[in-house]
């Protein structure tokens, strides 16, 4: 990682850390569903991070590799997902629009 390098790329990244909890438990299909979200997340950093475009385009195929590579893991008739599961419909839409909270409240 580049020195001083702020936003998306200084944070941690759950959705990596769930679909390796999820291939390490041979859950395929869950982890393919948690790695495509994760490239959904990303396709929102690239409209607001251009500097780091190249970086983040490698980042999302790479996302949608994995989620094909552990489909193919999969019985073919359950080898898909299901973006909207769990009224999932943006990604992370949550998290982009929380307030910070102050101290004491």
């Amino acid at each position: 990682m580049e020195g001083g390098t702020i936003g998306y790329w200084s944070t941690p990244k759950p959705y990596k850390l769930l679909y390796a909890f999820e291939m390490h438990r041979h859950n395929w299909r869950k982890a393919a569903t948690y790695i495509y979200r994760y490239s959904a997340r990303l396709r929102n950093v690239v409209l607001k991070e251009k500097q780091h475009l190249s970086r983040t385009l490698q980042e999302r195929l790479n996302g949608l590799s994995a989620a094909m590579n552990a489909l193919n893991l999969v019985h073919p008739a359950y080898a898909w997902i299901n973006p909207q599961l769990d009224g999932y419909s943006c990604p992370d839409e949550h998290y982009l629009n929380k307030k910070e909270r102050k101290v004491g409240e």
